[in-house]
């Protein structure tokens, strides 16, 4: 029984081909992993962004008001205050760095004691 040999043709276009899966599957890898911690970052800092905002407004409004209690089980101050920043600017468009519309993440505004102002009732991670 004759086994076939390949010549040094098809060594050589196997030897390549297999360099060029190796490289494709490398650059996959690195593309992905470069896309997914941007796309992270770029979301971790739209929130950080809107969370400094937050802060200072809520900062304002506590001096104006001297407690918290215009706050307490009243959710939608906090995002009527989130939309403000969003529809400062003219157009319809998040502002600068804010992730587009829907990309909300929980969140919890909590006084001094820790007890929760602002957000869903349950325990605060």
């Amino acid at each position: 029984m004759k086994v076939w040999r390949p010549g040094i043709t098809g060594k050589l276009f196997l030897a390549i081909f297999a360099t060029c899966i190796v490289l494709l599957i490398s650059m996959h890898w690195a593309v992905r992993v470069s896309f997914e911690r941007g796309f992270i970052d770029y979301i971790k800092h739209g929130n950080e962004q809107r969370l400094q905002m937050l802060g200072d407004a809520l900062g304002d409004q506590y001096q104006q008001h001297g407690n918290w209690r215009f706050l307490r089980n009243n959710d939608r101050f906090v995002f009527q205050i989130l939309r403000s920043f969003e529809h400062d600017n003219d157009r319809d468009k998040p502002g600068p760095g804010m992730p587009p519309h829907g990309w909300r993440t929980q969140f919890w505004v909590v006084d001094q004691n820790g007890r929760v102002l602002v957000g869903p009732r349950g325990p605060v991670p």
